[in-house]
């Protein structure tokens, strides 16, 4: 009798100890592992992922310091954007993602990096989602709406109107819509609608009547809407 305990115990330590070292194996071998095996020659990219693993086993420790989910998502994405790819903005994403559950109420740069990082892998929808949950929490700010106009603009094609509607949703909501007034003026222009961005840059002269950049661009428009068709 006392024998099968024994052989018991000893089973159950053994299916622990493969649990334990199966775990292991998946973390180094499945994940980190598999992620610096695509950046081992790059010694620049060695050295930023050593810095993350660091920074991650001490926000494993401190989940409550929200600087440390900015300083790990970084490092994650600063080695995607020197060679390292996709794999390593996902990386990314997920902490940042991590962030927005302990902090999104309260800082919607977590919302705005991970938008930026859903684009980097290609995932529009959740990156419309994070951008449009920045501006929910903070109408007054004029990130979200940038972000989000950009992304209509460049990565989803919208037309015209909703890129726009971007713009006004924001400038409607906003005590000082300049830094909104400026983006949809300069897409405007960028979009060949000169005489709408000059009307807005008119505005902006007036506000700002110092401000040669916007005296010389007023001046570029009137001269491209007098050419002839």
């Amino acid at each position: 009798m006392q024998k099968k305990i024994v052989l018991a115990g000893a089973g159950v330590l053994i299916v622990l100890i493969l649990s334990l070292s199966f775990g292991w194996y998946q973390g180094w071998f499945g994940g980190d592992r598999a992620l610096w095996h695509q950046i081992r020659e790059r010694r620049d990219l060695v050295e930023i992922f050593k810095k993350a693993q660091v920074r991650e086993k001490e926000l494993a420790q401190n989940s409550e310091k929200a600087e440390l989910y900015f300083s790990v998502g970084l490092d994650w994405k600063s080695i995607a954007e020197l060679g390292g790819g996709r794999p390593f903005f996902e990386r990314s994403l997920k902490v940042y993602e991590a962030g927005i559950e302990k902090f999104g109420q309260k800082n919607i740069l977590f919302y705005l990096n991970a938008g930026k990082l859903a684009e980097h892998v290609d995932d529009l929808g959740k990156a419309e989602i994070y951008y449009k949950k920045a501006i929910a929490i903070s109408p007054g700010d004029e990130s979200g709406y940038i972000d989000l106009a950009e992304m209509f603009e460049y990565r989803l094609k919208k037309s015209k109107d909703e890129v726009v509607a971007v713009f006004h949703e924001g400038e409607k909501k906003m005590v000082n819509p300049t830094p909104l007034l400026v983006a949809e003026a300069s897409y405007l222009r960028r979009v060949g609608d000169f005489g709408a961005a000059l009307k807005i840059y008119k505005l902006l002269n007036q506000a700002f009547p110092t401000h040669q950049g916007f005296k010389e661009i007023i001046q570029e428009l009137e001269a491209k809407i007098k050419q002839p068709q």
